[in-house]
């Protein structure tokens, strides 16, 4: 077995120089500065782990203490940070964790990785482009006092209850309609209900037309939203300070009513649960590394991004999370936990404040969705241009300098999902494939310190192979806490991905071409 072609295939790797070569004369415009990428970093992990996620983690897994949860999360994601740094500056290449383990681990390896972080990336879009659109949803409501029509704003999670409702109440349904439908039965209605959660599709469309005119027009947007979700959060967490200082007894009955038991009512089991879906947010500096090849100085720039928006985002998440939990309870939080941020304003009765933060939060998820789209599109660049896809994936527009292809189908796959599916069923398969892909990285790391010593590192994670063996070990402890739907939803995932591998990327890989300078055993080429 250890001697069959496709065995060999499997772990054949990818020379160090080859990547590099192909990323000096990728056709990308170099124009990103270290600002940018820290701009980039905060863009793509600021949004729905503030605004959203928030309140999910809180009242489905860790409650008060979900703010131990992040600081786990955070020291973790130092150990990756650290890790992606080395690895970004050495091989600054648009593919990411997968490009790294395809120099590290070989084809296989970097075959599954990318596979998941594409799902991941394209999952997390989806899910973004929901919260999103219940954000929107949301604020006209409470602000304007305009209320969407379930008919325009549900997806197919409802379906059962909407089955009962069309056998026992149709006109019920019908009342749904805002306006009139000559010949319509209840059952047609149904189905439009479960095919037209409209916001999130004009999120995802506004996106990838903004992603099909070129980084540089990104970098500009990106910059102008991240400033005004910064302050908007900040604005967020003096209002809660100044309120939990007025109401002392508000934090107390939130925090300590009951002592541990109020503060962490899930236990140490649900602080660790916590910490697993916090990782979702985290995602943002893969996401930085995915435009490596677009920036100017990417040896010194990349670890400044990477490392330099993790800190900023692991503070704001500890800030922000403090007042949610103080100012709401977990009832509370549970009811309203897609919209935790606009929700715990309006309960301080800061209007003014309330009316910033719902647009804050607006802008701060529509950032969020921009990077995740972008680094989708950059890692199945990557794949593509190694033969693992269809090489049409891997065509840059010759006048806008972005692979329009690809960027046009990630957004039509992300419309249809979005306005389909419901989030906890992306949450559950973006967190999974978050975690596997940081312990990869931090596994190549180990590797190529072994393997190829002598590699030129402009950044080394100091202690590396320690650190690398706890961020692998980390992560895969943080897999097993989460959820049996999550393992499910990842394992089909992943026979789906060797099925394509098997059947098309083993066969068309530029490996297969004797003068690509195939290596079965080493990374060489350093």
């Amino acid at each position: 077995m250890l001697q069959s072609p496709l065995f060999q295939r499997l772990i054949r790797t990818k020379p160090i120089v080859a990547e590099q070569e192909e990323a000096a004369h990728s056709g990308f415009k170099r124009t990103l500065s270290a600002l940018d990428l820290v701009v980039f970093g905060v863009s793509a992990m600021i949004g729905t782990g503030i605004f959203v996620l928030t309140g999910e983690a809180a009242a489905n897994a860790a409650g008060p203490a979900l703010v131990i949860s992040i600081a786990l999360t955070g020291v973790l994601c130092a150990f990756c940070a650290l890790c992606y740094s080395e690895l970004s500056a050495m091989l600054p290449v648009a593919g990411s964790a997968y490009s790294y383990l395809y120099v590290s681990l070989g084809e296989g390896a970097a075959w599954l990785t990318g596979w998941l972080l594409m799902l991941e990336y394209i999952t997390a879009v989806m899910a973004i482009a929901i919260s999103w659109g219940e954000s929107v949803k949301h604020s006209l409501g409470t602000l304007l006092h305009i209320h969407l029509p379930d008919v325009l704003t549900t997806n197919t999670v409802q379906i059962l209850e909407n089955a009962r409702q069309v056998a026992t109440t149709p006109h019920l349904i019908m009342a749904q309609i805002p306006f009139h439908l000559p010949g319509v039965a209840a059952t047609q209605v149904l189905v439009l209900k479960q095919a037209f959660n409209l916001l999130p599709v004009l999120a995802v469309g506004v996106s990838t037309w903004l992603l099909c005119r070129g980084i540089e027009e990104n970098a500009k947007v990106a910059n102008v939203l991240v400033y005004i979700k910064t302050a908007v959060i900040l604005l967020f967490v003096g209002a809660g300070a100044l309120y939990l200082v007025q109401h002392p007894q508000v934090m107390h009955l939130h925090w300590f009513a009951k002592g541990w038991d109020t503060f962490a009512p899930f236990g140490w089991q649900g602080i660790s649960g916590g910490a697993a879906l916090m990782f979702f947010a985290y995602v943002g500096f893969d996401a930085v590394a995915a435009t490596s090849e677009e920036a100017k100085n990417p040896q010194r720039d990349l670890p400044i991004g990477i490392l330099g928006s993790l800190v900023v985002c692991t503070l704001l998440y500890m800030l922000v999370t403090v007042v949610v939990t103080g100012v709401l309870p977990l009832q509370e939080i549970a009811q309203h936990k897609e919209a935790a941020v606009v929700h715990a304003m309006g309960m301080m009765h800061i209007p003014v404040a309330d009316w910033v933060v719902n647009i804050g939060a607006i802008v701060g998820i529509s950032s969020v969705l921009l990077m995740m789209e972008l680094a989708s599109i950059r890692v199945i660049f990557a794949v593509a241009r190694d033969g693992l896809l269809p090489k049409k994936l891997a065509t840059l527009h010759p006048k806008l300098g972005v692979p329009l292809a690809t960027t046009l189908a990630v957004g039509l796959l992300c419309v249809l999902g979005s306005g389909l599916l419901p989030i906890s069923l992306m949450v559950h398969l973006s967190n999974l494939g978050t975690l596997f892909t940081f312990a990869m990285v931090c596994l190549s790391v180990a590797v190529l310190r072994v393997t190829a010593p002598s590699a030129g590192r402009p950044f080394k994670v100091p202690a590396g192979l320690t650190v690398a063996l706890l961020g692998t070990v980390g992560c895969t402890a943080l897999m097993l806490s989460l959820s049996p739907n999550a393992w499910v939803l990842t394992g089909f995932a992943v026979a789906l991905g060797i099925a394509i591998y098997l059947f098309y990327g083993s066969q068309n890989s530029v490996l297969n071409v004797p003068a690509a300078g195939a290596s079965s055993s080493s990374p060489a080429g350093d």
